[in-house]
């Protein structure tokens, strides 16, 4: 964001022109990414997320389309018109966004904070692994009822020692 102001009662934002594609054309044209580049997008997107909760701002509209990537591999989190301060988000105004990206809380209207982002951002990267949406839904009723009943599998301990062991190896940058 470059610039927050009104102009004659309207308000504006004005943010960075990025000459790329956003991360939903991507997946449309390219499908699910490999493993390699999908993990170089995520680590992108979560430094931009974490950046904006270290200021104390809420996107509250995090999806593949808010997420752009230059001619250059750079990654930018764009589209914070809907962005507020943590703590004054409440009511009404704390829905705004995307439902199929919204957390629970979210989609109910109650009080939006940082977890909210989070668990958005959790879809946006479960679509960017696995090439489609997390939860489709036919109805705003549908979607809540499907992320409230999700059921995750956890990985036995072993597992978890491999992944763990494997992301270390693979993607430290000490090694």
């Amino acid at each position: 964001v470059y610039d927050l102001g009104e102009v004659d009662g309207m308000p504006y934002i004005s943010m960075e022109y990025v000459d790329g594609e956003d991360l939903v054309s991507l997946l449309r044209r390219i499908g699910r990414l490999p493993a390699d580049k999908a993990i170089e997008i995520a680590r992108k997107i979560c430094a931009g997320v974490a950046a904006a909760h270290d200021k104390g701002v809420i996107h509250r509209d995090l999806k593949p389309a808010n997420i752009m990537l230059d001619k250059r591999g750079n990654v930018v989190v764009m589209d914070f018109g809907l962005a507020a301060v943590a703590d004054q988000l409440h009511g009404l105004e704390a829905r705004s966004g995307t439902p199929a990206y919204m957390s629970p809380e979210q989609l109910r209207g109650e009080q939006v904070t940082a977890k909210s982002d989070i668990y958005a951002l959790g879809l946006v990267l479960y679509e960017l692994f696995m090439g489609r949406r997390a939860f489709e839904a036919k109805s705003h009723a549908d979607l809540i009822r499907k992320e409230e009943s999700a059921e995750i599998a956890s990985m036995s301990r072993s597992e978890e020692r491999r992944v763990g062991k494997e992301c270390r190896s693979r993607w430290s940058p000490y090694h």
